[in-house]
């Protein structure tokens, strides 16, 4: 039987209860037409309730001069209007879950198979970013479970229109909506996320060196950076999760990232990232535990909008395309103003991850710039190293800059900079 016999059906049945109840209400208390005395009413009250309803008649309402005259109240009228409620409710109840369960004559099919072309499209995405050594090592860290490894792939390798999101939260924030300066230079940019660079790197550029447009500003984010921030999202989310020698995970991630940066020449491909979260001590089942890798994703999300931010306050503030006709003490000044601007972007954002923007960006800096000060500090230097850090501040102060600019946030993650200058001289990336 399909919705619409169904619902005919149920009407017919409680249309049929509804004149039966009509009926039994009739046959006990009768009907009062014109001005006619109401059985139920005392002997004695009859005559004086008569006189008042002529009265309130002649009135034209309800006792009042001159107001809307009073239609008698009957309980008929009530239980017809609870009937017809309660048909409406079972109505949008029962449509509701047969449409929901498909019960509309082909309208769950097409809805099933778009899903499913979607799902199969963002797996051959992920799928087609693995190299036969990305593959060797998910492979050997999921221990041969090909279900594991396809998640691991998938995690790794998150489909494009992810990443372009992220930007469109940056993009539509507050802070940028309500600026008109920044929507004429923001509507020309081209959002492009690379997933086959692997340089741990995001830039914004006056002109798009994809599409070899000279005129169009783009945003380039690079697959290494993204693969960087999902791997400390993985280890910093599995913190909680039982350890086979009870180390500190998030204090391998600082022994391993430097590392890993140093042998990928400041890039990191899937395999690597696998082989580092690995080595941290992080389970392949962590795959299988949702509520972990929601948090993972969130934190690996924070960093790569915080990164998204940084490179958009280049854009608005027109420090692209100035490296030649400015000193490198000004272009690290136009690296803290971008700093700023990323996090004052997540302060007014509230429309994403539950209204945790700002607290995820917070964390996602942290893990970002503690790092990059570990694998800095472990480099060997050279001249590219020392070019960058001519026109960059070096990451430890960023850190620091950042502690101070959010206190209330490290106050509340038991963050103090004191402390962190001491991981930091220790580490030898501070003097």
């Amino acid at each position: 039987m399909n919705l619409e016999d169904r619902l005919k059906s149920l009407d017919d049945r409680l249309a049929a209860r509804t004149a039966d109840l009509d009926r039994r209400l009739s046959s006990r208390f009768g009907s009062a037409p014109g001005g006619a005395s109401r059985p139920g009413e005392p002997p004695l009250q009859r005559g004086a309730a008569e006189t008042r309803r002529n009265a309130e008649e002649e009135n034209g309402g309800a006792g009042r001069p001159g107001g809307p005259p009073r239609r008698p109240f009957r309980r008929r009228t009530l239980f017809f209007a609870l009937g017809g409620a309660a048909l409406l409710v079972l109505v949008l109840v029962l449509s509701c879950a047969l449409f929901s369960g498909g019960g509309r004559a082909g309208g769950g099919a097409p809805d099933a198979s778009a899903a499913d072309a979607q799902t199969e499209a963002v797996v051959r995405e992920a799928l087609s970013a693995l190299t036969e050594e990305d593959a060797a090592a998910l492979a050997a860290w999921a221990d041969g479970d090909d279900e594991m490894q396809l998640v691991a792939a998938l995690y790794f390798s998150p489909p494009a229109s992810h990443l372009e999101e992220l930007y469109e939260v940056v993009r539509g924030s507050d802070l940028v909506r309500f600026n008109p300066a920044f929507e004429p230079i923001l509507g020309k940019v081209r959002f492009r996320y690379v997933p086959g660079e692997s340089s741990v790197n995001a830039f914004a550029s006056s002109a798009d060196p994809v599409g070899g447009d000279e005129t169009s500003p783009s945003m380039n984010l690079l697959g290494g950076f993204v693969r960087f921030a999902r791997a400390v999202g993985l280890v910093v989310a599995a913190k909680n999760l039982p350890s086979e020698d009870g180390a500190n995970r998030f204090d391998r991630l600082c022994e391993q990232f430097p590392k890993a940066f140093a042998a990928g020449e400041g890039s990191l491909s899937i395999r690597n990232a696998a082989v580092m979260v690995r080595e941290c001590g992080v389970p392949p089942s962590v795959f299988r535990n949702g509520a972990c890798l929601r948090e993972a994703q969130n934190i690996a999300d924070g960093m790569c909008l915080e990164c998204l931010g940084h490179e958009t306050g280049h854009l608005v503030y027109h420090h692209v395309g100035r490296t030649s006709d400015v000193s490198p003490e000004t272009l690290r000044n136009f690296e803290r103003e971008a700093d700023s601007f990323a996090m004052s972007v997540g302060r007014e954002e509230r429309r994403y991850m539950n209204g945790h923007v700002e607290r995820y960006m917070f964390l996602g800096s942290v893990y970002d710039n503690l790092l990059m000060a570990l694998a800095e500090a472990a480099a060997d230097g050279g001249a590219e190293r020392a070019a960058y850090f001519r026109d960059h501040p070096d990451s430890a102060e960023r850190l620091l800059n950042l502690l101070r600019s959010k206190s209330e946030l490290a106050e509340f993650y038991g963050m103090t900079v004191a402390d962190a200058e001491k991981l930091l001289r220790t580490a030898g990336a501070m003097k």
